[in-house]
């Protein structure tokens, strides 16, 4: 098997996986799903991107090099606004710009390289790789792809246990169910529902008070 420079089979015909930010193409699945959330991110957050100068597939070598495939020939590396930085150029983006690539690039948990931050060779700026493992890329993707978790509701939403709220200095009752709905208790009611084990909560007149303005409306 010939592989890239990254360990993946180079392919010699045009990978299928296609990306609305590239001319050309990357691996389906796992791979595409990564490259994508990076473009959303790059284009929201660091620069437009424009399809038409961004590249994907290539089957060929490393530029310099005879014998290392690049990570473009396996369809698991990606150029952005290639003019816009050339290969060789340092600084074509602003400090703030490359401090939100790096940072985007590190909350992708070591899957993804950016060309900028080589320390062999030219700079590549306009370059972003892979650099993880298929099961590597494979969790990522899976991640990325999760639907958030739901938002825990608001705690006066939540379900509260039944109680009675009682007025200590005469007795007088009422039942909530649930944090929600309250009814006046009469004599049977208190009786039935204190035997079926509702915790009662004793309370001043002010706090009797208080209560029957928060369920009682």
């Amino acid at each position: 098997m010939i592989a890239s420079q990254n360990g993946w089979p180079v392919l010699t015909t045009a990978p299928a996986g296609r990306l609305a930010w590239i001319t050309g193409r990357v691996l389906p699945g796992p791979v595409a799903a990564v490259f994508d959330y990076l473009a959303r991110r790059i284009d929201a957050e660091v620069e437009h991107i424009d399809p038409a100068t961004s590249w994907g597939w290539n089957d060929r070598n490393i530029r310099g090099s005879s014998t290392t495939r690049s990570n473009h020939a396996s369809g698991t590396a990606v150029d952005f606004n290639a003019p816009r930085h050339p290969r060789g150029a340092r600084g074509t983006f602003t400090p703030a710009q490359a401090a939100t690539i790096r940072a985007i690039v590190r909350s992708l948990d070591g899957v993804v390289r950016w060309g900028g931050d080589y320390t062999v060779g030219p700079v590549d700026e306009m370059h972003y790789e892979l650099v993880g493992t298929p099961a590597q890329v494979a969790a990522l993707a899976a991640r990325l792809t999760s639907p958030p978790a739901p938002t825990p509701a608001p705690a006066h939403h939540q379900q509260e246990a039944p109680v009675i709220i009682r007025r200590a200095s005469d007795g007088a009752s009422f039942y909530v169910s649930g944090g929600v709905g309250a009814r006046i208790l009469n004599g049977t009611d208190l009786a039935a529902y204190s035997g079926a084990g509702v915790e009662t909560v004793n309370l001043s007149d002010a706090g009797y008070a208080e209560a029957q303005g928060r369920f009682l409306k």
